[in-house]
């Protein structure tokens, strides 16, 4: 019994050791069933952040390749807008310079046009078999159809020609005048005047195209006549003649106040010309007969 009890009481703390160890076994084997468990949801929970990161990575490289897209579109969009404009300024301006080209060549057309009428004009011109013709072709063109320069050159030879012209139709009328051929005496004037207002010899013309219209009784056209013959440079006694005949004209159509005036400036500014002796006759108050009615001026001619 001693010796059973003693035996006994060393089995019992072995055993308990034992039940302890094991108990620490299975604690541990728990324990590391779940530490596996914790490590295996530890690497789950990897995988799935390591998904989800990759996932977000394809997203966000997704949505930076639809805003480079997008950039690149819209860019390239409005290059391709910005190129049509361009494209739509450049067919414009290629309209213009058409419409510009096609100005300018009509323009030269009618330049060249107007440069060889202009030269046939001046051919004509120097020959003295067309000069007429060609100084009435130039009279009906218009000034639009020749150039400035050309104008100028041919207004400067028409005015030659015609200063020629109308010098020879005043001498013609100045041999009328002497044969006392009134009527075309004064047609020749009329014509030298129209063509040659300012020549040098328009006052002598005028004049004696007053002589002329006074002895054809014209007397209003007479005293025009008159009255543009007595220019600054005209002769002295030219200029009394005129302001004498000019007075008979307004005699002759009964103004007599008028008339008064003109024979007075006779007496006045030219007294020593033979015509102030009659002019201041005239001045004098005619003798009023018992009958009551004045006698009549004689006609001086």
């Amino acid at each position: 019994m001693p010796i059973s009890r003693g035996h006994d009481e060393d089995e019992h703390p072995l055993k308990k050791e034992i039940v302890e160890t094991h108990n620490l076994i299975i604690k541990t084997d728990n324990l590391i069933k779940n530490l596996g468990a914790e490590v295996k949801g530890i690497g789950k929970r990897q995988e799935g952040y390591e998904k989800r990161l990759w996932l977000n990575s394809i997203g966000a490289y997704a949505l930076f390749v639809a805003i480079l897209g997008g950039m690149t579109f819209f860019l390239v969009e409005s290059r391709v807008k910005h190129s049509e404009s361009q494209v739509q300024d450049l067919s414009r301006q290629i309209e213009a310079c058409k419409t510009d080209k096609d100005k300018l060549e009509g323009e030269r057309s009618k330049r060249d046009e107007r440069s060889k009428r202009a030269k046939q004009l001046f051919d004509w011109m120097s020959n003295p078999s067309t000069r007429e013709q060609a100084l009435k072709e130039f009279q009906n063109l218009g000034t639009e159809a020749l150039s400035a320069m050309e104008l100028d050159l041919l207004r400067e030879r028409a005015e030659s020609i015609q200063s020629v012209v109308a010098e020879r139709e005043f001498q013609a009328g100045m041999k009328e005048f002497k044969a006392r051929q009134w009527e075309a005496a004064a047609k020749n004037f009329a014509d030298a005047a129209r063509k040659s207002p300012r020549a040098k010899w328009a006052s002598e013309m005028n004049f004696h195209w007053g002589l002329a219209l006074w002895e054809l009784g014209r007397h209003d056209e007479s005293t025009q006549r008159f009255e543009q013959s007595m220019t600054t440079d005209a002769p002295q006694d030219q200029k009394a003649k005129a302001l004498f005949f000019i007075a008979r004209n307004y005699e002759a159509t009964a103004r007599m106040a008028k008339a008064q005036e003109y024979y007075s400036q006779v007496v006045s500014v030219h007294p020593r010309h033979p015509l102030a002796r009659i002019a201041k006759s005239k001045l004098r108050p005619a003798p009023t007969p018992r009958g009551g009615t004045p006698k009549p001026t004689p006609r001086i001619n």
